[in-house]
């Protein structure tokens, strides 16, 4: 590989983990009771962020594939980086959200839009059949980059809780510089064959908006597709669930101080990222039943252990989460891209699919967060539990005649 390719994949994974790296992450909930604010009110902020994404998603990835994918990757550590100093001065709900709408622009303009190029950069590099060990390596560096973050800004919190939140300022940041140096979409860069490289990549970019109906209507009605989208759904939603919302007040239930908490996010980030890279062996084969399987099953099955215990021991549940948590990418990844093979509109299908995610997330945010708010951490982990057993059952079936396609 030649130092320029090497570049830019620095770039790219730089790129990558500053997104990545919203270090005050384990003690976000304890910073906004701090600011006056409730347990309902954290769930409307995740409703908002939900919603926000919903709203924004399709759109971006559309303008990812139209206009240029790097220039969405610089928006996204831009949005965070603006979204986190209204985080950080703010003392009101309106503040909060205010930042929590930043947030969202920032993960719309990221979703779907990182994988795309990367696939799209690999492919004008006749590297495609690379792209699950370079994308399983992204994942496991800024995983890594956010388990000595986490477990850092735990002690840090100890002394004051703006500590963290103000330090994520200049940690996003620092990808949007990295973001304007990356090549634009149709560059052909070492290939000798740059011309029609760079006529392809303005063709690529030709998504029409009424591309964006028909590829919602092919996730719905395709069954393979609906089906990886539907394990995308459920993975992607108890992710977001234990990391944002009810791991931090069940450490309070169980009178954990804050440096526990940035080193329990610290393991959890480090076991998955280990998982996420080691993954990457095993991701190409034709038969992914029991990778899904596994994270299908074990996802109900942490909630389970964390709702049924009042102790310490119910801290097993989250570390075990931590298999899920690292096949997730992986697994999904390569599930969606199995299920839809166009180059032309990728971001634009994985922004689909991401919305999906959204709103389920948020029609689900509100109303375990009214549980838990009501009756406690205990009482929404079983919530949630019945509702992943749920999904799953319905799932499961799909197994067989959808994991055995050839990539």
């Amino acid at each position: 590989m030649t130092s320029r390719r090497r570049f830019t994949l620095f770039l790219i994974y730089l790129r990558q983990t500053s997104a990545a790296l919203l270090i005050y992450q384990p003690v976000f909930i304890p910073f906004l009771l701090g600011r006056g604010m409730n347990m309902i009110d954290v769930a409307l902020l995740q409703t908002v962020y939900n919603l926000g994404v919903l709203a924004f998603d399709i759109p971006t990835g559309y303008a990812a594939d139209r206009f240029g994918r790097k220039w969405a990757l610089a928006g996204t550590n831009l949005a965070l980086a603006i979204g986190t100093a209204f985080l950080a001065f703010g003392h009101s709900l309106g503040m909060f959200i205010v930042a929590e709408l930043f947030y969202s622009v920032a993960i719309a303009f990221d979703s779907g839009t990182h994988s795309a190029y990367l696939f799209e950069w690999l492919r004008r590099q006749k590297l495609e059949s690379e792209y699950y060990r370079f994308d399983a390596r992204g994942t496991f560096i800024f995983l890594s980059a956010s388990t000595v973050g986490t477990f850092v800004a735990g002690y840090f919190a100890e002394r004051n809780l703006m500590i963290p939140v103000a330090a994520t300022i200049g940690l996003t940041f620092i990808g949007f510089p990295a973001a304007c140096l990356l090549p634009d979409d149709g560059s052909a860069e070492d290939s000798t064959d740059a011309r029609p490289n760079a006529a392809a990549g303005k063709r690529r970019r030709h998504v029409s908006p009424g591309d964006i109906a028909r590829l919602a209507r092919h996730v719905l009605v395709t069954p393979h597709v609906r089906w990886a989208a539907g394990v995308t759904v459920l993975w992607f939603w108890a992710r977001q669930y234990i990391n944002f919302i009810i791991s931090q007040p069940y450490f309070h239930s169980i009178n954990l101080h804050f440096r526990d908490y940035g080193m329990l996010y610290s393991v959890l980030t480090l076991t998955s990222g280990l998982i996420a890279f080691f993954s990457r062996r095993f991701v190409q084969t034709t038969d992914l039943r029991k990778l899904t399987a596994a994270g299908l099953l074990l996802i109900p099955t942490c909630f389970a252990i964390m709702g049924l215990s009042h102790t310490k021991a119910g801290l097993a549940g989250f570390f075990l989460f931590a298999v899920p948590y690292g096949l997730c990418a992986a697994v999904t990844n390569t599930l969606l891209n199995r299920a839809y093979t166009e180059h032309d509109s990728r971001a634009t299908f994985l922004s689909v699919v991401d919305t999906a995610v959204r709103l389920v997330a948020s029609m689900l945010a509100l109303v375990l967060g009214w549980v838990l708010a009501r009756h406690g951490a205990s009482a929404a982990l079983l919530c949630a539990t019945a509702v992943a057993g749920a999904i799953v059952v319905a799932l499961l079936p799909g197994l067989r005649r959808y994991t055995l396609q050839e990539p």
